[in-house]
């Protein structure tokens, strides 16, 4: 009697959660999600994490802090919320590092219209763009969570406004902050006008920002206000 050994099949790949969310969000709308390159790798760089778990390592270098509308942040309870870069690495059966870089706490949902025909029935679907739906909403607390996320300390810190529409998650101007406790506690304007007059630095200076920001930024207009004088009346001068 002879045997046939029965072939093992091929375990699926993990699916991340931004790749579920996504495939639902293409569901609801009737459409098929198809998978990108960068959707596999990270699925492959999950399997290597369920194989491996111990040698996964995670490396947080950047935290935003981003405006935004109610809307598109989960529970619609803040309109402000945190966005970070982070680095991952585990290694293969090889003993090989694999690294995935990428930005977390947000995903791109989809902006979709349904097209009519003549006869008043849907014909198709059409995506109008993305929208981010983001997943932290601002607190000191989620700041220090994210934080304890990496396995080394997070130094870099910003404050900008978040963009209403793909494929950019920023628009506006972008500042850095270089305390994590004047991060954590100031007001999202405060934050801005520290970076915009450059007055954030390594030490904390939030409080001494309460005390002088508004006379800093009186001197500012002044001295804006007093150039723009003296560069138009310049030109006055080689008109005339």
């Amino acid at each position: 009697m002879s045997y046939k050994q029965k072939p093992v099949k091929d375990q699926p790949l993990p699916l991340s959660e931004r790749i579920m969310l996504l495939q639902a969000a293409y569901d609801k709308a009737g459409l098929e999600y198809v998978k990108t390159s960068q959707d596999y790798k990270e699925m492959e760089f999950l399997d290597a994490v369920a194989r491996r778990p111990d040698t996964h390592q995670k490396f947080i270098t950047s935290i935003y802090r981003l405006k935004t509308q109610k809307k598109f942040v989960v529970g619609s309870e803040s309109d402000e919320a945190l966005v970070y870069h982070m680095q991952e690495t585990v290694q293969n059966h090889s003993d090989e590092y694999i690294v995935l870089d990428h930005h977390k706490g947000f995903w791109w949902n989809i902006d979709t219209r349904l097209n009519k025909n003549a006869q008043g029935q849907t014909a198709k679907v059409q995506v109008l763009g993305e929208f981010p739906v983001f997943q932290k909403p601002f607190s000191p607390q989620a700041v220090d969570d994210v934080i304890n996320e990496s396995l080394l300390e997070v130094s870099q810190f910003y404050v900008g406004t978040a963009s209403p529409r793909g494929p950019n998650i920023t628009t506006g101007d972008i500042y850095i902050i270089k305390n994590k406790d004047d991060f954590k506690n100031g007001t999202f304007d405060e934050l801005m006008d520290m970076g915009r007059y450059n007055y954030s630095t390594n030490e904390p200076r939030l409080i001494k920002w309460r005390e002088e920001g508004d006379l800093i930024k009186k001197q500012s207009q002044t001295i804006t206000s007093m150039t723009d004088n003296v560069t138009r009346n310049r030109g006055g001068g080689r008109h005339s």
